[in-house]
């Protein structure tokens, strides 16, 4: 589901490529998810070491997505 919300927005905003698709990837990643973890963590008390996993999994991922999409467009 995220691929396919990350493939509209690489649609909407016209970005062709491996290193633009990467670099929207990793944007959006820490942008929406990163930070929304960030706050629910925080909130939540749990210990930062859990965000760094937990965020740099989907960071890692929506990059590596953004590449393939731009490349693949």
């Amino acid at each position: 589901l995220e691929a396919y919300a990350l493939n509209a927005v690489l649609g909407w905003s016209g970005v062709a490529g491996l290193m633009d698709g990467l670099l929207l990837g990793v944007v959006c990643a820490v942008g929406f998810v990163v930070m929304s973890r960030w706050v629910d963590d925080t909130m939540e008390g749990r210990p930062r070491a859990l965000l760094w996993v937990n965020g740099g999994y989907h960071v890692v991922f929506l990059g590596v997505c953004g590449a393939i999409l731009g490349v693949w467009r």
